[in-house]
Formats: structure tokens, C-alpha cells, sequence
């Protein structure tokens, strides 16, 4: 039995809409995992008593004002 190789030959436009469409499922798929990280960190900051969600708050509104100050 004989085995045929499809060969494609793509054209430069082809090409370049190929690589746009792997860098937009990149980029989408890291704001997919962005958002699951960001969920889960949600769940777990719903899940403390309020003094402990006070704290973190804090200690988040520090970092940003000495990274500002930096």
C-alpha cells in the first residue's frame, strides 16, 4: 500500500494569521490562568473573619505605597 505525504505550502499571509492566532491563544490562556489564580485567592480571602481580611488589605495598600515611594 502506498503512503501519500500531504504537503502544504503556506502563503506568508497564511503564515502570519497562523502566528497571530497562537499568540492570542497564549494570550488568552494567560488571562484565563490570571483569573483562576485571582478566584481561588478571592475564595480564600472570603473564607477568613473580617479582622484577617482587614490585615491583608493593609498590608496589600502598604506594599503599593512603598513600591510608589520606591
Amino acid at each position: 500500500m502506498k503512503k501519500y505525504k500531504l504537503k502544504l505550502d503556506w502563503t506568508d499571509s497564511e503564515k502570519s494569521q497562523l502566528q497571530t492566532l497562537k499568540r492570542e491563544e497564549t494570550f488568552n490562556q494567560a488571562i484565563k490562568d490570571l483569573l483562576d489564580r485571582g478566584s481561588a485567592m478571592g475564595q480564600k480571602f472570603n473564607s477568613v473573619d473580617q479582622d484577617m481580611q482587614i490585615e491583608i488589605v493593609k498590608d496589600i495598600v502598604d506594599y503599593f505605597q512603598n513600591e510608589a515611594g520606591a
